[in-house]
């Protein structure tokens, strides 16, 4: 890997980043969701375990939802 992979993966990295914070922040719920594959796992802040892309935008979506990712 050279010094040019690196900063493409950072940036790939930082990028996503910047994404995960825009769409939270902006409630876009289905683009946050996408970011993630399939089977991606969250782990919230309180310990709790989202596994799957579908699962996550459930749980992120409903009314009852009470923290956000």
């Amino acid at each position: 890997m050279n010094v040019s992979d690196v900063l493409l993966i950072e940036r790939a990295c930082e990028r996503l980043i910047v994404d995960s914070a825009t769409f939270n922040d902006r409630r876009q719920w289905a683009a946050l969701a996408g970011l993630y594959t399939p089977g991606g796992v969250v782990v919230r802040p309180n310990g709790q375990r989202l596994e799957g892309r579908e699962v996550l935008l459930e749980r992120v979506v409903t009314p009852e939802a009470e923290e956000r990712i």
